[in-house]
């Protein structure tokens, strides 16, 4: 086995993606000036929303029940019927995440997004379970990676304390290369959209919980 491969399996609970994405790391320097007019943090616009929604809008995919085990799931998870193809319904943890940190810049801009994005239409109480949700799983991922990169300071005019360099280097995976996995793998054809967020229907025997897990 590769050395980059086995480093990816360490660093990863197992995952159908990581038969298949490119396993190298890659040093990325984060831009972390302030005011770095990066298209995420701008003002809502169509284009906005188009950059960001090519980070998070992927459609579900469907893995085996050795993927499903594996990822220490259990096959009480839902089973996609024969004619749709099979197997068992699934999306990667990454689009989740960005989904999260989309909502929170979303909610930045609340009076733009309250009408144009289906998050918001939920009662006000369910919105801010929705974003304490989208916080705590950051939380736990950030804490989870704990990244120990080092952070430098440098003395700027009219400052009055040491201000912190944020442009910090960083071993990545190459991102456009598991989006366009997740893209490969993408269920095609009704009903199945960019999200699981319509209604769908048990199939007989399907396992149905009392509660959320």
């Amino acid at each position: 086995m590769h050395a980059n491969t086995r480093c990816m399996e360490l660093h990863s609970f197992p995952s159908p993606a990581l038969k298949e994405i490119d396993s190298k790391y890659y040093p990325v320097k984060f831009n972390g000036t302030l005011d770095y007019p990066s298209i995420y943090r701008q003002d809502p616009s169509p284009e906005v929303d188009e950059a960001w929604n090519r980070l998070e809008d992927v459609r579900i995919m469907s893995i085996s029940e050795d993927d499903v085990l594996k990822a220490g799931k259990t096959t009480d998870a839902i089973q996609i019927p024969q004619k749709w193809g099979g197997g068992y319904m699934a999306s990667l943890e990454v689009n989740h995440q960005l989904h999260c940190v989309n909502f929170l810049r979303k909610s930045l801009f609340r009076d733009y997004y309250q009408t144009r994005s289906v998050e918001f239409s939920d009662h006000p109480e369910m919105i801010h379970t929705h974003l304490l949700h989208c916080v705590e799983m950051l939380r736990q991922f950030v804490m989870c990676h704990a990244d120990v990169g080092v952070i430098t300071h440098n003395w700027v005019e009219d400052y009055p304390r040491p201000y912190p360099d944020f442009n910090t280097w960083h071993q990545c995976r190459n991102f456009e290369n598991v989006l366009q996995w997740a893209k490969d793998h993408e269920m095609q054809g009704p009903p199945f959209g960019p999200s699981v967020h319509h209604k769908w229907t048990p199939e007989p025997g399907a396992k149905i919980f009392d509660s959320p897990p």
